[in-house]
């Protein structure tokens, strides 16, 4: 009697082997892509915190100087719908025979960036497009006079504004810029947009506002 016996078959076939080549690199296709996803979201949260630091740091700046100040001292005191991306102001600096003394003109403005136009053209190359900065000028009109900047990717036009003559953001303000103060009773109140772009190339944006009281009214 003849006795049949199975030859096991060993390995793998060339379409076994074409369907667990496909299996994997759909896996790790997979798994880089959930990588890749990953690491823009921590890029992107990372640019968030940077840039709501700067914002919050450069009001901070803004305040300070601002707050011994004194309204009789402001220049230009627009009140909305108008503002200024800029203000002029003289600071305290002590008292004599009971009246205040007051320090040399000082300045806080945006300004476009260096090697930036105002033309709708990212001409930097920063990722940001007519972008500008907040810079403070010292003894303006001086010798002396002297500017440091406090925040760069000042946007153009505050949060959700454009140039049309309409208050597009809804804030009482008209064609208000990245930077803009408005003279509220005895107060400033002061509005800024900052933006930063990821290493993904999202853009983020963040606008913060403040109302600043003057010491001197």
């Amino acid at each position: 009697m003849r006795t049949n016996h199975r030859v096991r078959r060993a390995g793998f076939t060339l379409v076994e082997m074409a369907i667990v080549i496909s299996l994997v690199g759909a896996i790790m296709g997979s798994v880089f892509a959930v990588l890749h996803t990953s690491g823009n979201a921590c890029q992107v949260s990372s640019t968030e915190g940077r840039l709501g630091t700067l914002a919050n740091e450069v009001m901070d700046q803004i305040k300070e100087r601002l707050r011994a100040s004194s309204l009789a001292a402001i220049v230009p005191a627009l009140q909305p719908p108008f503002s200024s991306p800029s203000i002029d102001f003289q600071a305290t600096t002590g008292f004599s025979g009971g009246a205040p003394t007051w320090g040399a003109t000082e300045r806080i403005a945006w300004q476009l960036r260096p090697g930036e136009v105002n033309d709708g053209v990212d001409n930097d190359r920063d990722g940001l497009v007519d972008d500008g900065r907040i810079v403070w000028t010292q003894d303006v009109g001086l010798p002396t006079q002297h500017t440091s900047v406090w925040g760069e990717g000042a946007s153009e036009y505050l949060e959700d504004e454009k140039s049309n003559g309409t208050d597009d953001n809804g804030n009482g303000l008209v064609d208000e810029a990245g930077l803009c103060f408005t003279v509220d009773g005895t107060s400033v109140v002061v509005r800024l947009t900052l933006q930063a772009r990821a290493a993904s190339g999202v853009i983020l944006t963040r606008t913060v506002q403040e109302r600043v009281f003057l010491r001197n009214h």
